[in-house]
């Protein structure tokens, strides 16, 4: 079983602005938890191991009814917004390939709901 952890900026990185030149919004408290969940089946995961984190070849997804799967938006006022996650911006985690580390997307946020698009994923 997972452990929630705070998340560490050097690992992932989440930012939340306005657009160019616009301060990131930030949001303390930002909360993950990462474990093999699903196997490719040509790949031996980490499952009998401790601890968190993701083996090579494996995977895990969140549904957003999840607790603590989101960020908190709640004074972030209505309009666009660019959010951008990086994960081991730092390159302080070995992989063999930092190519989809990144993905960064446009938002439209009415106050009630928010929709992504523009997505793109840069190393």
């Amino acid at each position: 079983m997972c452990q929630w952890t705070t998340y560490i900026p050097e690992v992932v990185g989440i930012c939340w602005s306005s657009g160019p030149g616009a301060g990131p919004l930030l949001h303390p408290g930002i909360y993950i938890c990462a474990e093999d969940v699903y196997v490719q089946l040509e790949m031996r995961c980490g499952r009998e191991l401790p601890g968190q984190g993701l083996s090579p070849g494996c995977y895990d997804t969140y549904a957003a009814d999840i607790d603590c799967q989101w960020i908190d938006i709640t004074d972030v006022q209505p309009g666009n917004y660019i959010l951008k996650v990086s994960v081991n911006p730092s390159y302080l985690v070995p992989e063999s390939d930092y190519s989809n580390n990144v993905v960064r997307c446009d938002i439209r946020y009415t106050g009630h709901h928010a929709y992504a698009s523009g997505c793109t994923i840069s190393p």
